[in-house]
């Protein structure tokens, strides 16, 4: 990704970009199944696989009850200290599902399950961490300047930034733009990375000129 065309784009914080913008860019965006997602990546004869830890974080939600069950449970204290429910209840992510149907006017609720889910699926391990709210800059050309926010910015904390995470808290309403704000968001990222890749190289070329010299 590359900056974000000056003379083609209308120059606006990412959570402002609509569909329209991804057709300047000629960008589409379309649904895709996991294993197909999956199969489009592969080095050499390395295929990428589902990961165990995700593939039992699929089988915990797809073990949750419908929503009107679940939120039955929560209000039954009938439980006994073995019962297999009461311990798939008590996993943050079942929690995170019931609080979210219970207090659907709170937006934190949904960054408190996605906090859960990216945890549990390895993206705060060794030095990957999960930010919220990270704000960076959107350049549009060299002269304009405006803000791009994920919901949590997937980093690594000695490096570059690995992923956006836009959450769609308003599914089923008109004005959903979550795609075209995760697209911005993903060229702020390229960009930031671009900048951190300069002042690698400077500060490798730095070095390099002091070694040659005998300082």
């Amino acid at each position: 990704m590359c900056d974000a065309p000056v003379d083609i784009l209308i120059q606006r914080s990412a959570s402002k970009w609509t569909p329209d913008d991804l057709t300047k860019l000629r960008i589409e965006v379309g649904n895709i199944d996991l294993e197909t997602f999956l199969g489009k990546f592969q080095v050499g004869n390395a295929k990428h696989v589902l990961s165990e830890r995700a593939s039992v974080v699929i089988r915990e939600l797809s073990d949750m009850p419908p929503s009107g069950e679940l939120a039955a449970a929560f209000v039954s204290d009938n439980f006994d200290d073995g019962d297999q429910n009461k311990a798939m209840m008590q996993s943050p992510l079942v929690k995170a599902t019931y609080l979210c149907g219970k207090y659907s006017d709170h937006e934190s609720i949904v960054d408190s399950f996605v906090h859960h889910l990216l945890h549990r699926l390895g993206f705060n391990d060794d030095w990957l961490y999960a930010f919220p709210q990270l704000s960076l800059p959107l350049r549009y050309g060299t002269t304009s300047t405006t803000v791009a926010k994920a919901d949590f910015a997937i980093l690594h904390v000695l490096s570059f930034y690995r992923m956006a995470v836009v959450e769609d808290k308003r599914v089923g309403s008109d004005t959903v733009n979550s795609e075209p704000q995760l697209i911005a968001e993903a060229i702020a990222m390229s960009q930031a990375n671009k900048v951190e890749s300069r002042k690698r190289i400077r500060s490798a070329s730095g070095e390099s000129s002091i070694s040659k010299s005998g300082h």
